[in-house]
């Protein structure tokens, strides 16, 4: 029996994944993370690089950042809630290596001060 239909909750999909030579927690998450909303039980945190980008744009409540906010505002924006989570992972990624330039914040900028 497949996975998917043995395990129907995030922990135990979660552990069921990990005995797969090569996976470990960051290939998981990402995988099951893709598979929110389309495989049942793949019900992946929001990524907390994802949450705090959010908040630094000012799009989620700095007390509850949550999936359903941000796929109210991806569905605003016409795209998939997966896709902004991406987004704004790289977001975060892209904060943390100051070489790449400056934030289009500008100044008002709190991460690179």
């Amino acid at each position: 029996m497949p996975i998917g239909h043995q395990h129907t909750t995030y922990p135990a999909l979660r552990a069921a994944l990990s005995v797969l030579p090569g996976w470990g927690p960051v290939t998981i998450r990402l995988f099951l993370r893709e598979l929110r909303g389309v495989w049942r039980g793949a019900k992946a945190p929001i990524d907390p690089r994802a949450e705090y980008a959010a908040r630094h744009l000012g799009l989620t409540s700095p007390v509850s950042p949550d999936l359903p906010g941000l796929a109210r505002l991806a569905a605003d924006a016409h795209t998939d809630p997966r896709d902004l989570e991406c987004a704004l992972v790289r977001l975060t990624l892209v904060h943390q290596h100051r070489w790449m330039g400056p934030c289009p914040g500008g100044d008002l900028c709190a991460v690179l001060t």
